[in-house]
């Protein structure tokens, strides 16, 4: 017996910022997808896309971790890792970033390419000092104008330099690094492991000076290619490290966002939580983008996200993976709804657990695992008569 998904946003409707009590229908919607998605695996294996080899180069390394900043390569070896930085109006924060970068002691090359959205605070002049201290190890973009969220970018925008590693370590200019072996940890795994096409490891939050003790994920996992299909939480950006997927030929388009990278990379390889790195860390803010918004926005973001990645593998002809991410929407709403719409009542047994669900308060009762321990008290009792 599957529940019932009582309520979806219909993909109409997600113009809109805000989404009302009277755009809800009631759905089966995850019997549906699921039906769906067994259909779409019957009619192909559905594999996900092989890992290709991007190019052919031996990259040097060498024989210890030494810091990146007294590391001098020649000019046509070309860096294994680039690290990417977006700031703007990062003046307090930057500094941090950019010294957790250059902390990194590295076998390999790396690159730090730093792109700076037109911020009109110090932060440019910041960045402009460390790349005249460190030439052979920073590259800068300075936009003129701001291009968030602008599609097409104006006629003034600035092309960022190319990411030339063969993988990509993303960290914003308000986050920071706090293991000096990060990068050289994941790279490790990365090249044991081909058919991973990312790894990431736990994060902490900090608030104005005060760094919060709670490690982000409580307990690390790792994900399936459809698993990052659906765009999972818990994968802070400043934690990854994944293939530079972005130089293969005739690759389709890429959805916008973290969590559509997170999606894209799915459709390449499974991912890795690596325990033995100490936490990167997150700022909250008022100026974040993620941390100002407040907890409704953040709820409709999710469900946007996941209907956003439903409609690029629709339009992908990917039936598949849209039916994973219709699953995935389903799941969100029936989680976070309870919290959006207040006067919501309801109560749901399913073959795992019983659910209430009273205006505001959520309760979960998971039976499953008593039912097997008494199933299997009853077998040996069977077997011992």
């Amino acid at each position: 017996m599957h529940s019932v998904v009582k309520y979806f946003f219909h993909p109409k409707d997600t113009k809109d910022t805000k989404f009302s009590s009277a755009k809800i229908c009631e759905l089966n919607l995850r019997q549906s997808a699921r039906n769906n998605t067994r259909e779409a695996q019957k009619q192909t294996n559905m594999p996900e896309k092989e890992l290709q080899a991007f190019d052919e180069y031996d990259y040097p390394f060498l024989d210890e971790p030494i810091p990146v900043t007294e590391q001098c390569w020649p000019e046509d070896v070309p860096p294994l890792v680039s690290v990417s930085c977006k700031t703007f109006m990062h003046e307090n924060f930057i500094r941090d970033a950019i010294e957790g970068f250059l902390m990194q002691k590295t076998t390999f090359r790396v690159e730090v390419l730093i792109h700076d959205d037109a911020s009109t605070d110090k932060t440019a002049d910041i960045v402009r000092e460390y790349e005249a201290k460190h030439p052979q190890l920073i590259k800068t973009t300075y936009q003129v104008e701001n291009q968030y969220k602008k599609k097409p970018k104006t006629d003034k925008y600035v092309k960022p330099h190319p990411r030339r590693g063969k993988y990509i370590a993303p960290c914003e200019g308000d986050d920071y690094w706090t293991d000096p072996l990060k990068l050289q940890k994941q790279v490790e795994f990365m090249e044991k492991n081909p058919d991973y096409v990312m790894c990431y490891h736990k994060n902490q939050q900090r608030r104005g000076d005060v760094l919060l003790p709670k490690k982000i994920p409580a307990i690390g996992r790792d994900f399936t290619g459809d698993e990052l299909v659906a765009t999972p939480a818990g994968i802070a950006t400043a934690t990854k490290l994944f293939r530079n997927v972005f130089r293969a030929k005739n690759r389709p388009p890429r959805p916008s966002g973290d969590y559509g990278l997170n999606a894209y990379l799915g459709t390449y390889g499974r991912c890795k939580f690596l325990s033995g790195i100490k936490p990167s860390v997150r700022r909250l803010h008022e100026g974040g983008v993620w941390s100002s918004k407040s907890s409704n926005d953040k709820y409709y973001g999710i469900v946007s996200t996941k209907i956003s990645m439903y409609r690029y593998f629709r339009k992908q002809q990917d039936e598949h993976r849209a039916n994973v991410c219709l699953v995935a929407l389903a799941d969100a709403i029936e989680e976070s709804l309870f919290l959006l719409e207040p006067k919501q009542r309801s109560f749901k047994i399913s073959k795992e657990r019983l659910r209430l669900i009273f205006h505001w308060i959520k309760i979960d009762v998971y039976y499953k695992p008593l039912l097997l321990l008494l199933r299997r008290k009853a077998f040996w009792l069977v077997g011992k008569k």
